[in-house]
């Protein structure tokens, strides 16, 4: 049965993307620098503090947890990275008229792989998790699953908007400049 909340949702949904796939290049860029990762950067540095401690806690992990954080660990100091080629390489270049529109296309496409990258490694995380369950009676691992699933939900937002609509329509005006 289809729930008020569930209608809500969706509608939110709707309008969200609505809303997104107005917005020009620039609006689109401020958007995700200061929706996306702002946010994900603070939350990334929340729960790699969170997972220290827990791992100060809990000096004998076991290999599923173990290697869930060391798969958050490595996929953080990837996005840190990948941000960074966004806000001073890429972002720049597709605001300004005047760049090599090739060399710049080729970053986009690393930029899309570095995507796929995420997603894997997001899905090989609550693989191994057990889709955020295992030991979920440990309180303070239940805690940094939630802020998990919370990064990992603004990701795929964030990325939807950069792979959906950012890139595509950049793609799109540089191909065809009367766009």
């Amino acid at each position: 049965m289809i729930s008020k909340e569930m209608i809500e949702d969706l509608k939110k949904r709707v309008d969200k993307e609505a809303l997104v796939s107005n917005m020009s290049v620039s609006e689109l860029i401020y958007d995700i620098r200061t929706k996306h990762h702002k946010k994900e950067l603070e939350l990334m540095d929340f729960i790699i503090e969170d997972i220290k401690n827990y791992e100060k806690r809990n000096p004998q992990l076991d290999d599923k947890i173990s290697e869930t954080f060391g798969e958050f660990k490595r996929m953080t100091f990837e996005l840190k990275r990948h941000f960074e080629k966004e806000e001073f390489e890429v972002f720049p270049m597709m605001i300004m008229s005047n760049v090599d529109n090739k060399e710049l296309l080729l970053k986009i496409s690393d930029l899309e792989n570095e995507h796929g990258k995420a997603e894997e490694r997001i899905v090989k995380m609550t693989k191994l998790s057990d889709n955020f369950s295992y030991k979920k009676e440990d309180d303070n691992l239940s805690f940094i699953y939630r802020k998990m699933q919370e990064l990992f939900a603004d990701i795929s937002e964030h990325e939807s908007k950069e792979n959906g609509v950012l890139f595509p329509r950049f793609e799109r005006s540089v191909s065809n400049p009367l766009l």
